[in-house]
């Protein structure tokens, strides 16, 4: 979807989207790596719901200045919450 936005969104907000969305499993893979050490999994885990976080604030704003296809961005919130 990122990719489908104007080129002047693309490479501003879409980018800021698909980094946001790939820093979720980025650090919860991390984490899942330092479970040895309680509080690094945790810390990790932390880090992977603030960039959730950041990743619905993206989809947010993509959603009020955009003509977005509403189901599909239905489909992103519910995933994301």
């Amino acid at each position: 979807m990122s990719l489908r936005l104007p080129k002047y969104e693309m490479y501003e907000e879409g980018s800021q989207l698909r980094r946001s969305s790939k820093g979720i499993t980025s650090c919860i893979v991390e984490g899942y790596g330092r479970r040895r050490y309680k509080s690094d999994f945790i810390k990790f885990l932390v880090y992977a719901h603030a960039s959730c976080d950041e990743t619905i604030l993206h989809l947010n704003f993509l959603n009020d200045t955009h003509r977005l296809n509403k189901n599909e961005m239905k489909s992103f919130f519910d995933s994301y919450n």
